[in-house]
């Protein structure tokens, strides 16, 4: 994933592009320090010529669907079949808007109308018949792929993929037990739903990724100061989603305990005023959080091991299903040269 800055976006998407990246994924969560995804995507779209531009994710509700695919069938114009339609039900992002968090039956609505627009041109919204007029012009590609992927965290979610969607996409705890449940419950709504499964993509974003050097260990400084925005990204993630420390991962939960504890301390009891003042640095370097970067949290939510460890638990996660992998990097600064690009093209060299 990249931070959606206009000014290297290009530059970025030239460099993972000849280091052999197949996906760049551009987040969608507004007001807390992101570009805006399309127009990162279209500077990427025109200065590359293979890889792969992805919202991770794009959140419901927030555009209206005719809207949405027109900013897609624009970068699709420009990069024609390299698009990817990253979609979740963005309770996340609803809530940084104020608004809340959409129920089911709200998102099938959404869904049907994006399937409907992708495979016919045409939809039904509010009862009224609406369609792409691209007759005689050429501004938008709406005959190249754009495959819809969905995001999900459980098996309800995971269904929706499978019944709407051409993909699954999940984050977070990346068990292949999880991803296995996950992606059943895909395929088992896809075959109900008579959708096509041959070629049904599976995204796993791992957090960021830091091969460890001989006899380092996984929480060393180094480490954590590689990982620190990522790992206590999520905090801010579980306060907006009001999580109780015993519903996250074993391994994160005494420090996000702690965590809790030191942000009511500082910014009093309600969760969003909480995430509002740590907002400045919910995507960038904060060495005071380094406090809460513990080896457990480190497990949970990054991709941090020995070379050979973190090929085999790949390979695990492969076995699972999963035909992609997501890394996040230091969403504050452009990938450039560095050690972080280095770990990512070693591990890809390594596996293959």
């Amino acid at each position: 994933m990249v931070g959606n800055d206009p000014t290297t976006i290009g530059c970025e998407a030239r460099l993972l592009e000849e280091r052999g990246v197949d996906t760049i994924w551009f987040p969608d969560a507004p007001l807390i320090g992101y570009g805006d995804p399309f127009a990162c995507m279209a500077l990427a779209a025109a200065a590359t010529d293979r890889i792969r531009l992805g919202t991770n994710i794009t959140p419901a509700g927030t555009r209206p669907v005719g809207m949405l695919l027109t900013h897609f069938a624009t970068i699709n114009r420009i990069a024609p079949g390299r698009v990817r339609l990253g979609w979740g039900s963005g309770s996340f992002s609803r809530s940084l808007l104020g608004q809340p968090a959409l129920k089911v039956r709200e998102l099938r609505t959404e869904l049907t109308a994006l399937r409907a627009l992708l495979t016919h041109q045409s939809a039904e919204i509010n009862g009224q018949k609406i369609h792409f007029n691209t007759s005689g012009r050429r501004c938008l590609n709406l005959k190249d792929s754009q495959p819809l992927e969905i995001a999900a965290q459980g098996p309800r979610g995971a269904a929706l993929a499978g019944e709407f969607g051409d993909g699954l996409m999940t984050a977070g705890e990346v068990h292949p037990e999880r991803l296995r449940i996950l992606l059943n419950a895909a395929l088992e709504a896809a075959g109900s739903a008579g959708r096509p499964t041959e070629d049904f993509s599976f995204t796993a974003e791992v957090g960021p990724l830091c091969i460890l050097r001989p006899g380092e260990s996984v929480d060393s400084q180094r480490v954590i100061a590689s990982v620190q925005p990522a790992v206590t990204g999520h905090f801010g993630f579980f306060l907006v989603a009001r999580l109780h420390p015993d519903q996250v991962d074993p391994g994160v939960r005494g420090a996000y305990a702690k965590f809790l504890v030191w942000a009511n301390e500082c910014f009093g009891p309600d969760p969003d005023e909480q995430f509002r003042a740590l907002c400045d640095n919910y995507i960038g370097r904060n060495p005071e959080h380094d406090q809460f970067v513990t080896a457990g949290a480190i497990k949970a939510h990054t991709l941090t091991a020995p070379l050979e460890a973190m090929a085999e638990r790949l390979q695990e996660i492969s076995r699972a299903g999963v035909t992609d992998v997501a890394v996040l990097y230091g969403l504050d600064q452009p990938w450039a040269e560095n050690e972080a690009l280095a770990d990512l093209v070693t591990l890809m060299e390594h596996v293959g």
